[in-house]
């Protein structure tokens, strides 16, 4: 049975039901109560593990289909404490399990949905041809939902953890591997100082810095995208020290800090001149350093917003069809996403003999996992700022 608000029995007249049906004392009913006009995610937890120890099934308790419904579409629509991009992303993976349980086990449930259930469903995405990491992001996402209703997390049982390992070695034993995005390094981004640093085109002087910060200070988009003008400091030697408040795995509560070099600080102060940005040397200004254009690059568009997702797509689709112009289509590698600068500037540092803790701690990576997994095949010493001092 899925979940559905509608049908409801009379609380009452439940309550009757339960006393009946199970012998429950006033006692006990005091912790299977729900207030429809208060529901808390620790009262359905409390009402749950009760319900487990009686035996009573879940649904059966007055008013649990609506506590559920009320908050599963409350965490949907705005997570805890989730980036609009991680929601997209939840909702997309919770979607993939719900639609599954309705259609090929449509007498479960998917709230709370039992292990077995979970491993189905690993097992079915898995001769879908689904990749490992999909399928560890829809078991967070079955993670999450679960806990954020109050219910028992399905995807701790031993069951699951054995499904999604075997899953993970027959992948890695059939060789396929993460795709990761197409790299933006050294070679492309001489070819973009020759096509577009003498441009005089806003948009275009924008472009080039945004990617030459990126690569130089092997930025996520999250990052680059919410430097503001306070979070830049020039520095007498000729560089610029940007400190990094969100990252994704600084734990230390410490912002990070990247240097960039005299070249790219060039770059970057050139864009700012056609866009009438100055530096904030009192500190005290929330503008972003990189903005929206108005049409044709006429101007700076003022929004208060960071650069979107979708406006850095852009910025990175004009890039790679100057690197890879005259290039056919089918000899063309997949379009820049916003890891290419992250992914080019490690790759160059693996293929100039940088060891790699200096990688991990220029890319500011707690596990060697990542950087490994980006420099495989390019083990062919400077930075990613002496790298990038050549094509000056």
């Amino acid at each position: 049975m899925n979940i559905s608000i509608h049908n409801q029995p009379d609380k009452f007249e439940t309550e009757k039901k339960l006393r009946e049906n199970y012998g429950l004392s006033p006692f006990q009913l005091k912790d299977l109560r729900l207030d429809p006009d208060a529901l808390e995610v620790e009262n359905i937890t409390k009402a749950v593990e009760r319900a487990n120890e009686i035996g009573i099934p879940l649904y059966d308790i007055p008013y649990m289909i609506e506590a559920v419904s009320v908050l599963l579409n409350d965490f949907l629509n705005n997570g805890i404490n989730h980036r609009q991009r991680s929601l997209e992303r939840l909702n997309r993976a919770w979607r993939s399990f719900e639609k599954y349980v309705i259609s090929k086990h449509p007498s479960e449930t998917y709230i709370p949905s039992k292990p077995k259930l979970v491993c189905d469903f690993i097992n079915d995405r898995h001769k879908q041809g689904i990749h490992r990491n999909t399928l560890k992001l829809e078991l967070w996402a079955i993670r999450s939902v679960h806990r954020a209703t109050g219910m028992p997390d399905p995807t701790v049982a031993k069951s699951v953890e054995k499904a999604i390992g075997r899953v993970i070695n027959d992948q890695v034993n059939n060789e396929i591997f993460i795709k990761q995005a197409t790299p933006l390094g050294y070679d492309a981004i001489t070819v973009l100082l020759k096509q577009w640093r003498l441009s005089g085109d806003l948009s275009t002087s924008r472009d080039l810095a945004y990617i030459v910060a990126g690569y130089e200070g092997l930025l996520r988009h999250s990052e680059i995208a919410n430097i503001r003008m306070r979070h830049i400091t020039p520095l007498e030697n000729g560089t610029l020290r940007i400190v990094l408040p969100i990252t994704k795995t600084n734990h230390s509560g410490d912002a990070d800090v990247i240097i960039i070099s005299k070249n790219s600080r060039a770059i970057i102060e050139e864009y700012m001149t056609l866009a009438g940005i100055v530096f904030d040397f009192k500190k005290t200004t929330q503008d972003y350093l990189f903005k929206p254009t108005l049409a044709w690059g006429e101007g700076i568009k003022e929004t208060g917003k960071p650069l979107s997702h979708n406006a850095v797509m852009k910025i990175l689709g004009k890039a790679f069809n100057v690197v890879y112009n005259g290039i056919e289509d089918e000899e063309r590698p997949k379009k820049y996403t916003a890891h290419s600068m992250r992914v080019g500037a490690a790759q160059d540092m693996f293929k100039r003999g940088v060891e790699l803790s200096r990688i991990m701690k220029a890319g500011r990576w707690s596990s060697s996992d990542m950087p490994m997994r980006y420099g495989r095949g390019h083990v062919d010493d400077g930075a990613a700022s002496e790298i990038l001092n050549d094509a000056f």
